[in-house]
């Protein structure tokens, strides 16, 4: 059984949405994560900048197949042009997996990071990045 814990919360000051998943996880969850943000209208109005934090995560299924995650990123390139999204990761592994996704979604402003406080750095030095078209 597949037991995964989702919380959430906007930080005001730094206009930040951070989205933390604990538990076990497969490879296509982090999209059904944000099927559900996005559908249900967690996001405040105007968000451009997320953290997901993984360290209490664990991946159940190989992360050998980040297809789904970069396709859905280029099918909602809409939303996800004008966003920064940094991803916590505690397991080589699993930040092996984000710099993989980061690489293969080249149009979405993704980066990673193994520490909250660089998450957020990065966060704050990257007003109103763009990524080329």
């Amino acid at each position: 059984m597949i037991t995964t814990q989702l919380s959430f919360e906007y930080l005001d000051e730094e206009q930040v949405f951070v989205v933390k998943i604990r538990g076990d996880i497969t490879s296509g969850s982090i999209v059904k994560v944000w099927e559900y943000l996005l559908k249900n209208q967690e996001i405040p109005e105007g968000t451009k900048k997320f953290l997901f934090d993984t360290r209490e995560m664990h991946c159940i299924a190989p992360a050998s197949n980040h297809s789904e995650l970069v396709d859905f990123y280029s099918e909602h390139m809409d939303f996800f042009k004008k966003k920064q999204i940094t991803v916590l990761a505690q397991t080589a592994g699993e930040t092996a997996s984000a710099m993989m996704i980061k690489h293969r979604s080249t149009k979405v402003s993704h980066e990673v990071f193994c520490t909250y406080g660089g998450a957020m750095r990065w966060l704050k030095s990257h007003r109103n990045v763009l990524v080329a078209e």
